[in-house]
């Protein structure tokens, strides 16, 4: 029997990891970081912590100035998936800095986003408590039978017409006729 290990990471543990990555000077290990780094934030159940978010809006703001186009669209995508988690707010200062065209992209990507957890939600939202039901009076038209209709009248089939036989079951011989 083998035994099935699930490893809970949390983007706590996953960020500090990416930041070397995310100032290498390979286009491509950039590039597949961020791409890493998105479906991290978007997949994510448990938000980020505050103290990260600063730090990590920075580098991704140092990347949408990357020389790579690949990578300049990727940290757009991160930093508009960011934003959905966190807020506008904790990355109005980031977001000050950066040219118009840059903003459009954060903003354009922020727009398709989808995350699972936002920021100040630590548990899922609860579903709305059931309505009560009222109890149903008894009017004149419920209390009387209803006739039956035409089409819920059984009709007999004529066994000259059908085709279909019905089974003839096996008999079972009597317990005192079975030979031990």
């Amino acid at each position: 029997m083998c035994g099935v290990h699930v490893l809970q990471v949390t983007l706590a543990d996953i960020i500090p990891d990416l930041e070397p990555a995310l100032k290498n000077k390979n286009p491509q290990v950039t590039e597949g970081t961020l791409k890493f780094l998105a479906r991290c934030l978007s997949g994510a159940t448990a938000p980020i912590q505050t103290a990260q978010i600063k730090p990590l809006a920075e580098n991704l703001a140092t990347l949408l100035e990357d020389g790579h186009e690949g990578a300049r669209n990727e940290a757009a995508v991160c930093l508009g998936t960011l934003m959905k988690m966190v807020g506008e707010r904790p990355l109005n200062a980031t977001m000050e800095g950066l040219a118009d065209v840059r903003k459009s992209k954060v903003k354009e990507a922020f727009d398709k986003s989808t995350v699972k957890c936002k920021l100040g939600t630590s548990a899922p939202p609860r579903a709305p408590p059931p309505a009560k039901k009222i109890p149903a009076t008894k009017t004149k038209q419920q209390s009387q039978p209803q006739p039956p209709t035409e089409s819920a009248q059984v009709q007999p089939i004529d066994s000259s017409e059908s085709s279909v036989q019905p089974k003839k079951l096996a008999a079972k011989p009597p317990a005192r006729l079975m030979v031990s």
